[in-house]
């Protein structure tokens, strides 16, 4: 019973996004019923874990272009760090990176513009508060993971986010992405 109160929860706060991808409250919780008689040791989080694995299968086999993965990818991680923080309560630093690469990606992808990554620091530890205001390539980013590393030493997980800024010529015109 306990666990059905906390998968109710859980499924009242996440509502949206799992019926935004088609899973209806009334097939979560059937599914749930199933995953309950069929497992010998149940785990709500365990079961809600595989729940949001699933969107991630099916927002990619929807995406009809590369921003819409990327978009998809970046609502359903800022939905599993959330529940990996507050109902889980660890760092989830590995998610907060898929997250900000996500955000990464999808923003590049439908900007004009050449874009860096600027780092603003959560001030969650001094080795991310040693990268604030620091501008790097989005390629070197996607590729080295600044952020929400092994580095950052913030109990909680890292709380810091990249800004996207336009790279500027001399005279400060903002400079168009060549094709």
């Amino acid at each position: 019973m306990e666990n059905k109160i906390a998968f109710d929860k859980i499924i009242k706060k996440y509502k949206t996004i799992f019926n935004f991808y088609g899973f209806s409250e009334h097939e979560l919780n059937e599914r749930y019923n199933n995953y309950i008689v069929n497992e010998q040791k149940c785990s709500v989080n365990d079961f809600v874990w595989s729940l949001f694995q699933q969107l991630l299968i099916i927002s990619a086999s929807k995406a009809k272009s590369e921003y819409e993965l990327y978009r998809s990818q970046w609502e359903i991680y800022a939905s599993m760090l959330n529940f990996r923080r507050n109902f889980e309560k660890s760092k989830a630093n590995e998610i907060l990176q898929l997250h900000l690469n996500a955000y990464i990606q999808m923003s590049n992808f439908e900007n004009r513009l050449d874009l860096k990554c600027e780092v603003l620091s959560g001030f969650c530890c001094d080795y991310c508060d040693s990268l604030n205001g620091v501008k790097f390539e989005i390629n070197d980013v996607i590729k080295n993971q600044y952020l929400a590393s092994t580095k950052c030493t913030n109990e909680k997980g890292c709380n810091c986010c990249y800004g996207l800024v336009p790279e500027r010529d001399s005279q400060g015109f903002a400079i168009v992405k060549r094709k």
